[in-house]
């Protein structure tokens, strides 16, 4: 395996863990038809722009919303960047190092994925904390309990992006707090996949 697949697969195992702390939600899929894995449609649309620490390692993260659309990108200091495209019912990785490739990872995501760690939480299983500055305006803050000894603590900026976002799977933590929010719809160019899709490497 490349040192590109090994940064990939890296990266993907850093996204599912966290995902993994819940039980995925019932998308009410039918047993033995087509996996897909559709997003809870969004209100506002926005590009956010974050720093995630794992362990005290620091990557770039961007977000790009649109009703059900979602890009995730993970820059790797000069290695390459992972990208995790949800449009149409589909979930596709992409690994970018001098050229793209793409993968559909639909199944896999609607078998272990929980949207609540791509996306804001409930906050209605959440317990209010400390309100902060976030910019020009007041965040929310909650704490949501995980499992026995494991805590979330998240803040909502205007509008309910997710603008903080602190938990432990294991002996790791996650740490992410975003540096810049942009409302307003991006442009449908950045939900087009770079690469055509492969299958996924065995």
């Amino acid at each position: 395996m490349g040192k590109r697949w090994v940064i990939a697969l890296v990266a993907s195992a850093i996204i599912l863990a966290g995902c993994a702390l819940e039980r995925p939600s019932d998308s009410g899929q039918a047993a033995g038809s087509p996996a897909r894995f559709a997003l809870p449609e969004s209100d506002v649309s926005y590009i956010a722009y974050y720093v995630v620490d794992e362990n005290g390692v620091q990557t770039l993260k961007t977000v790009w919303r649109s009703k059900d659309r979602l890009r995730m990108r993970h820059d790797f200091s000069g290695q390459g960047s992972l990208d995790l495209f949800f449009t149409e019912g589909r979930a596709y990785s992409c690994f970018e190092s001098g050229q793209a490739e793409c993968f559909d990872i639909t199944s896999t995501a609607h078998e272990g994925l929980n949207t609540a760690f791509l996306l804001a939480p409930d906050v209605s299983q959440a317990q209010p904390a400390e309100a902060v500055k976030i910019g020009s305006t007041q965040g929310k803050c909650y704490t949501l309990q995980l499992s026995p000894g494991s805590e979330r603590k998240f803040c909502l900026a205007e509008r309910g992006v997710l603008a903080y976002d602190e938990y432990s799977a294991g002996n790791e933590k996650h740490v992410e707090y975003a540096t810049r929010i942009v409302y307003g719809e991006p442009d449908p160019s950045v939900f087009a996949l770079p690469a055509n899709v492969k299958e996924q490497p065995s």
